[in-house]
Formats: structure tokens, C-alpha cells, sequence
């Protein structure tokens, strides 16, 4: 089973906050606001600092924005585009947004509201013509409002070719989803006959002069794209969407986010109630993080702050401002390796409690864990499984003990299954067998390694012993009757 470390946490279903909560949440924050300058960090200084941690976490390109005190300080692009190439990164180069779409396309939608183009608390299965006699009648509870602050009741995405189900009351509780924002999309081309690319240009990227974004892919883009690499620095295919998705298609660059940014904070083209909404906890996501109508609120001493990340292929991406954008910070990077540096960053860059760090639970730099899955990582290119065998044991000798907890062959696992290197996966999955012989986890995801192997009698064993081990692994049963299906449709 796959356990990434940000996914525990932004896939999982936690309560809602009451408005009379809210309320008092926003009013403390708010009454400890403060308009002191802030000190401007030296953009050389932080070069420096930067291109050493990309160097150490091999990332091959990025490109920072600081915001201080209103207004954008400096921009500093850093490595390459394309390992290839070796093309440096410069301010026109453009990045997959990612993730980072979303509070593009929550500005937008309150900006529609605020013109009347668009009902917020209108049910979206109103605009998109549902039958409320045939659909889940929780389906009329979904406003855009609850798409927005991530309550629709949706999963992330469903199963590949499976029904969109609502998995619990709308408006109740925070589960962050992809399908969500489809579904708001949908739901603002239908009101105003328009697609979300038309839309964007005209109340997003044209007042805020972002003038190289766009949510479909343009020729003009290939020659200043920031190429995707994976972990081993291997460049990625690009995805080239010709229609938009809200929830991840965003193309921009680094001075367009930022100029995006500072348009939150200002609450340009927005009317106070549409900027009081983007910046009021609606729903808690736990661990001390809340979510308004379209972003993340990370709370501190003087106001909090407005977050997002990206995080998608070959990109990794986080963006955050403080209200009067008197602190802030945009990150673009073009490396599956991106997120190891984002603790580091955020020291380097901003004064808060980095509580939105610490919730998305990326692996860093000093993670005992990543240490020990980079270092089997180039054995296995150098010298093979064997080698890789041999090093996990000689790696006791220097990792502290807590390099070797479960979760370490887990992750690498699913790194190596991701980039296609099958048996390589199965090697580190049986290896953790080995160490944690009383986890079902282990052999759920040996089971799903199988299966992508292709050996369906292998991966229903796996499976088998994971639900004996753990009844309530219900993935894991369902992944059984997916193989049973399989395997009685090849035994006809």
C-alpha cells in the first residue's frame, strides 16, 4: 500500500470547523497583526545557501520569489532547465504550476461571483443538469463553496474508469480533492458558457499581467520550458494538455505566480467579502493547519498566512503570504527530488512556524529514511539487487536506528516502481518482508508490485496475507477481487 509521507495527511477526512470557530480563530489571528518591516533576506547570500542544498538533494532546476513588505523583492532563478541541454533557468523559464492551480481557479471563481457571473451556494449538479430523482441527493449539498474549501465528500480522484462517489456528508469534513475542483470547473463553463482558459485570461492573467500562464499548453512554452526530471535526474515526457484542468494544468512562471501572490494579498479584483473569504478558516485539516474557500491558513503571531503546494510529475512546487503580503514566498522546481529542500527554504525565507512544512510531511534532506533509500538507490544503478542487499546492512554501521523503520523500503519501493523498474521494487518490497515479517503493509505493497509485474498468482498471495494479517485492509480486499475477476476471465 502506498504511504507517501504527505499523503497520510492530504487525502484523510478530518471534521469541519463550526462558523462560530472560525470566527474566533479569525479573530485572534487577526488581533495580533502587526505592520513592522520585515528584513529582506540578500538574494546572493541565499543563492549560495540554495544552489548547495540543489546540489546535495539533485534538483536540477528552480526559481524563487521573495516578497517582503508589499511588494516583490527579487526573483532568483537557479540550475537548469534541462539536464540535457544544460540551458540555465532564467525568469521566462516555464514550470508546471501543478497543485499550485487551485488557488488560481478559487481567486477566479470569487472574482465571478463578485460579478455576478456566478453562485457560490448554488448546488454545481444545478448547472451541469443532474436529476436529483437518479443522483446521490448529497450531490445537491455540493456547493462551490464546499469544492472549495475541500468538503464536497469526494476522494482525490477516482479509480480509473469508477464512478465519482461521495464518501461522506458534504460541508462536514476536509478531504482534499482533485475531483472536487473538476467538478467546479464544470460547473463555472456551464454558468458562463465559457471554458476555465477563456475565464482565467480575462479576470485572471490579463488584469494581473501574467502574461506567460495559461492553463493549456502553447508552443511559445517550448522554448523556455523548465524540462521534469525524476529523482535520478532523467528527464520526464511533457504534458501537453489542450484542455484545461482545474485541478493541476496551470503552466506559468516564476514572476507570474508571484505577481498572482500579491494579488491575493491585496485583495485585488476582489469585493470584501470575496477576500474575507479566502483568508477565514472554514474547515480544520488537523495538526494545527486550516482551509478557507480555496487555500490553506497556516495561523501565526501576526495573521495567518495563505499556502499552497504543487507537486505533480517532475514538479514540485509551494507558495505563501502573509496578509498585506508583508512576508511571502514563491517556489518552483523542475525535480521529483523538489520537496527535499522545502524545510530548508522556509528557514532560509520566512519567520513563521512552517506548520504547512510540517503537515505536508515531505521527505528532507536530513530524514535518516531518505539517506538510507538515496544511498540503496545509486547501489542498485551501480552494482544491482545483490549490492543493494549487502549496503542495507552495512548502512546499520552509520544511519541511526531509525533509518530502518518500515516506512524507509516502502518509499523507495514505490519510487523505483513509479520510474518502471518492476523488479528492482519487488527486491526492496521483499526485503522489508524480511524486516517486518508482522505488517500487513509490507505485503500489500509487495502485492501491488506483482501485480504490475504482471504475475497475478504472486500478487493475490501477497494480498492474501496482507488482510490475514490486517481484516480491515480494505484496498487490499478489494485488490483480490479485482485478481479473482482476472484470473477466472483468463482461466476461461
Amino acid at each position: 500500500m502506498m504511504t507517501e509521507p504527505y499523503d497520510s495527511k492530504k487525502h484523510r477526512i478530518v471534521r469541519g470547523l463550526s462558523m462560530t470557530a472560525a470566527a474566533v480563530l479569525l479573530l485572534l489571528v487577526a488581533s495580533t497583526g502587526s505592520s513592522k518591516a520585515q528584513e529582506v533576506p540578500d538574494r546572493e547570500v541565499v543563492a549560495a545557501d540554495v544552489v548547495a542544498l540543489m546540489e546535495e538533494a539533485r534538483i536540477e532546476g528552480a526559481a524563487i520569489a521573495l516578497i517582503r513588505n508589499g511588494e516583490l523583492k527579487w526573483t532568483l532563478p537557479l540550475g537548469v532547465r534541462s539536464a540535457v541541454s544544460g540551458e540555465p533557468v532564467t525568469e521566462e523559464s516555464v514550470f508546471e504550476a501543478a497543485l499550485l492551480s487551485k488557488p488560481v481557479v478559487a481567486y477566479l471563481a470569487h472574482v465571478l461571483s463578485d460579478k455576478g457571473l456566478f453562485n457560490l451556494d448554488r448546488p454545481l449538479a444545478e448547472y451541469l443538469g443532474y436529476d436529483r430523482n437518479v443522483a446521490d441527493p448529497r450531490l445537491f449539498e455540493v456547493s462551490a463553496r464546499t469544492a472549495l474549501m475541500h468538503s464536497t465528500g469526494f476522494p482525490n480522484w477516482r479509480p480509473a474508469g469508477g464512478d465519482l462517489l461521495i464518501e461522506f456528508d458534504p460541508g462536514t469534513s476536509f478531504s482534499y480533492s482533485g475531483e472536487g475542483f473538476v467538478f467546479l470547473q464544470m460547473a463555472m463553463e456551464a454558468a458562463t458558457g465559457r471554458t476555465l482558459e477563456s475565464l482565467a485570461g480575462e479576470f485572471v492573467f490579463e488584469p494581473l499581467g501574467m502574461t506567460r500562464s495559461s492553463f493549456i499548453w502553447k508552443d511559445s512554452f517550448s522554448e523556455h520550458l523548465a524540462v521534469a526530471h525524476d529523482t535520478q535526474g532523467n528527464s520526464l515526457n511533457k504534458f501537453t494538455p489542450s484542455e484545461a484542468n482545474a485541478a493541476f494544468s496551470l503552466h506559468t512562471t516564476i514572476g507570474d505566480y508571484a505577481a498572482f501572490l500579491l494579488a491575493l494579498a491585496r485583495g485585488e479584483g476582489l469585493n470584501a467579502e470575496g477576500r474575507m473569504a479566502l483568508w477565514t478558516p472554514q474547515m480544520s485539516a488537523e495538526d494545527g493547519i486550516y482551509w478557507s474557500e480555496g487555500l490553506g491558513l497556516e495561523p501565526r503571531r501576526e495573521g495567518q498566512a495563505l499556502w499552497h503546494w504543487g507537486d505533480q510529475g517532475g514538479y514540485r512546487g509551494y507558495a505563501y503570504i502573509t496578509p498585506n503580503a508583508e512576508e511571502g514566498m514563491v517556489y518552483l522546481s523542475n525535480s521529483e527530488n523538489g520537496m527535499l529542500i522545502l524545510d530548508r527554504l522556509y528557514d532560509l525565507l520566512l519567520s513563521g512556524p512552517a506548520t504547512s512544512v510540517a503537515w505536508l510531511n515531505y521527505e528532507s534532506l536530513d530524514d535518516p529514511g531518505y539517506r538510507l533509500g538515496r544511498r540503496l538507490l545509486d547501489v542498485l544503478a551501480e552494482g544491482g539487487i545483490e549490492a543493494a542487499f549487502e549496503a542495507y546492512d552495512a548502512a546499520r554501521a552509520d544511519l541511526p536506528e531509525d533509518a530502518f523503520v518500515e516506512e524507509s523500503l516502502n518509499t523507495l519501493g514505490y519510487k523505483l516502481l513509479r520510474q518502471g523498474r518492476v523488479d528492482e521494487a519487488i527486491a526492496m518490497f521483499e526485503l522489508n518482508t524480511v524486516q517486518f515479517p508482522q505488517s500487513y503493509n509490507v505485503y500489500d505493497s509487495l502485492g501491488e508490485a506483482w501485480y504490475a509485474k504482471g504475475d497475478l498468482d504472486k500478487s493475490l498471495d501477497f494480498y492474501r496475507r496482507s488482510v490475514l494479517l490486517n481484516p480491515e485492509n480494505e484496498s487490499g480486499k478489494a485488490m483480490i477481487v479485482v485478481i479473482r475477476d482476472r484470473l477466472a476471465q483468463v482461466n476461461r
